[in-house]
């Protein structure tokens, strides 16, 4: 609700030079009402059980339903473009078998895990007309425009603003994620074990955000920053934020452990993990706007963004 002014580096300054000139590439006004009253519902209804096969043999099983209503805003409904998504089964599956003799402990599991869409992401469309508007100023004047910046003159135009929109995707659903995990275990002597495994997951329809109607290279135009609402596509807007289920992600590690439960007193638990955690610009906690990543261009993001989670650490000890 409060301007927001960015300063960026640019061909001629670095961003802290650009701040001690007083010369933005940017604010974003709101004006209107920010209020909104959101109601939601979370369920989820599940089954499960355990069934020895034999001596060396369990099985565990379930299964998990999670329907997830479209929100509701009180006061202006009908204001979400997606709807219910309500066909989130999530089966879960799991063994130990021990091997003969004095082989080991095998273990194997799978699970299908739906994650939610947060009040953080969906509640972006409160700064959406009608009861609210968002103006950009490209490289403002900013002595001017905070002298202006009133509701009359933005709205009325004797600012240079543009309209500026989030948008939710009509297609939006719940991210899922099939992780899965396989290990052998032994025991070595007086109780200590040695354990060697396999994790891994692959995720998808992240929530992102994506950066739409950017400005174009145009034909015998320079291309600057003071320009950058003259060669939009949408001449109507300047920014559209785009938040959909945009992004995959995949995890895989190898683990090596050695646990001494029991050694003098002393219980120790040793491990390495090596491992490579990859995603197309949007990770775990990403929410839509409050995504960092941005691609080099609108199109073709994921080859674009694709890379190496935040999180991704190859080997830990």
């Amino acid at each position: 609700s409060r301007p927001m002014i960015a300063f960026i580096a640019d061909a001629q300054n670095s961003a802290i030079t650009n701040l001690r000139l007083g010369s933005p590439y940017s604010m974003v006004e709101s004006i209107g009402d920010l209020s909104a009253g959101f109601r939601s519902w979370e369920m989820s209804y599940y089954a499960s059980d355990t069934w020895h096969a034999g001596a060396n043999l369990t099985l565990s099983y379930g299964l998990r339903y999670e329907p997830s209503p479209v929100p509701n805003e009180v006061n202006h409904p009908g204001v979400f473009p997606y709807g219910c998504d309500c066909n989130n089964l999530a089966p879960q599956v799991g063994l130990a078998y021990r091997l003969p003799g004095a082989a080991g402990v095998v273990r194997a599991g799978y699970g299908l895990e739906y994650g939610p869409i947060l009040p953080s992401t969906y509640a972006w469309i409160r700064s959406n007309p009608p009861a609210n508007n968002v103006f950009m100023l490209q490289q403002p004047d900013l002595l001017a425009a905070l002298q202006e910046a009133s509701g009359t003159a933005l709205i009325s135009g004797t600012t240079p603003g543009r309209e500026f929109l989030t948008v939710l995707d009509h297609n939006m659903v719940l991210p899922y994620s099939h992780q899965y995990n396989a290990s052998w275990e032994r025991e070595l002597r007086k109780s200590w074990r040695l354990q060697l495994g396999y994790l891994g997951s692959r995720t998808f329809k992240l929530v992102q955000m994506r950066s739409a109607n950017r400005g174009l290279i145009v034909p015998g135009m320079t291309l600057t920053e003071a320009n950058v609402d003259q060669r939009r596509p949408n001449q109507n807007y300047s920014s559209i934020r785009d938040i959909e289920n945009g992004a995959n992600a995949s995890y895989n590690t190898a683990t090596a452990g050695l646990l001494l439960p029991r050694w003098k007193g002393l219980h120790a638990d040793i491990s390495y993990w090596f491992s490579k955690a990859l995603d197309d610009g949007a990770g775990f906690a990403d929410q839509g706007p409050l995504s960092v990543t941005n691609s080099q261009w609108e199109y073709e993001t994921h080859r674009g963004l694709k890379g190496r989670s935040d999180f991704d650490q190859p080997q830990a000890f």
